[in-house]
């Protein structure tokens, strides 16, 4: 999946009565902050530990880039 924003789709079934499906996102960052942009307006979000373990990874990731580089001593 490569789009932001709502699928309509639920490949894992449906988690709640208010589960809206499927949904792409995207972790980028910018100098000194991390950005996850839904492409819509969601309440929550559900996902498995594999999902969990790499959105994890992708935050670590951009919030590593993110770092404002340190003075060099000199």
């Amino acid at each position: 999946m490569s789009e932001i924003g709502a699928t309509g789709e639920f490949p894992q079934g449906k988690l709640t009565a208010s589960d809206k499906g499927e949904l792409g996102l995207k972790v980028f960052h910018v100098p000194g902050k991390i950005v996850v942009e839904f492409g819509a307006q969601i309440t929550w979000i559900g996902m498995d530990p594999e999902q969990a373990r790499n959105l994890a990874d992708s935050l670590r990731r951009h919030a590593d880039a993110a770092e404002p580089a340190a003075p060099s001593g000199g």
